[in-house]
């Protein structure tokens, strides 16, 4: 319910705001009764669930040029949406952008990220700055409307780290614009501050990399020989991680009782 308040009062005139039930425990629509306006649609994802279906459901329900992306426990800056729209007018070349953002842990102050050590320039990013520095999250990720149906949006398949996926494809379609002022702000997030790593098990980081690579060997060669190397080198860092787990879990497992009691009596009798 706060983020989509913190929607509301930072939405300009004429814009919408689409609200997707992802198979909530309580229906959106009954949970937000009484605090949404006619700005705002609640829909069903009726397709497969997830964060990308999620997205891609709201994707094909607004009209709006521009689409900006904010889950459910973080809240936007009032000014951000008007300074999404001000970039995209002033700059026809920048097909999508992110920001910085607050965050917000528990028992620890909060703080704005990505840090300036992570970032190597702020508005416009062309085509001289390496793919490294234009991974993004989800939260705060605006982007073109046809650019991203062009796409093909968020790739349904990816159970977790779809944002770092779509990214990939985006540097394809121009240049992308990071905003020095906060734009939104996350609640106890774990977010990592430089390039994506799925914050998931060991198996499935080593399958999130490998599905990059694959997809992607070429692009990733074109873009950033460099991160190529680096998700190489993590994907097969997590399935050594992996192998080790799978060890360590086959010997905590107890082993069977011995029977030499039963042999023995069974051997007596003969």
């Amino acid at each position: 319910m706060a983020a989509v308040k913190s929607a509301r009062a930072a939405i300009p005139a004429g814009g919408e705001i689409i609200v997707v039930d992802d198979g909530s425990r309580i229906p959106a629509g009954e949970a937000l009764a009484g605090h949404i306006g006619a700005e705002t649609t609640v829909i069903d994802n009726l397709g497969q669930w997830g964060p990308s279906a999620a997205r891609n459901a709201g994707l094909k329900r607004t009209s709006q040029p521009i689409v900006l992306f904010l889950d459910d426990d973080d809240l936007l800056i009032p000014d951000y949406c008007r300074r999404v729209l001000r970039i995209a007018r002033d700059h026809p070349d920048v097909t999508y952008g992110w920001t910085r953002y607050i965050q917000k842990r528990t028992g620890r102050r909060e703080r704005p990220l990505p840090r300036p050590k992570h970032i190597v320039r702020t508005g416009k990013l062309d085509s001289t700055i390496p793919l490294r520095h234009k991974i993004a999250r989800a939260t705060g990720l605006w982007v073109r409307r046809g650019v991203l149906f062009r796409l093909g949006g968020f790739d349904e398949f990816m159970r977790f780290g779809e944002d770092g996926e779509l990214c990939i494809r985006l540097v394809t379609t121009g240049n992308m614009w990071l905003d020095v002022e906060p734009g939104f702000i996350a609640d106890d997030t774990d977010a990592k501050e430089s390039e994506l790593l799925p914050p998931k098990s060991s198996q499935q980081a080593f399958a999130w990399f490998r599905d990059v690579l694959d997809k992607h060997d070429d692009l990733l060669e074109e873009y950033d020989p460099w991160l190529k190397r680096a998700y190489r080198r993590r994907m097969w860092k997590q399935w050594s991680r992996a192998q080790v787990r799978g060890l360590f879990n086959r010997l905590k497992r107890p082993r069977p009782p011995r029977m030499r009691g039963s042999v023995r009596g069974h051997q007596d009798r003969h």
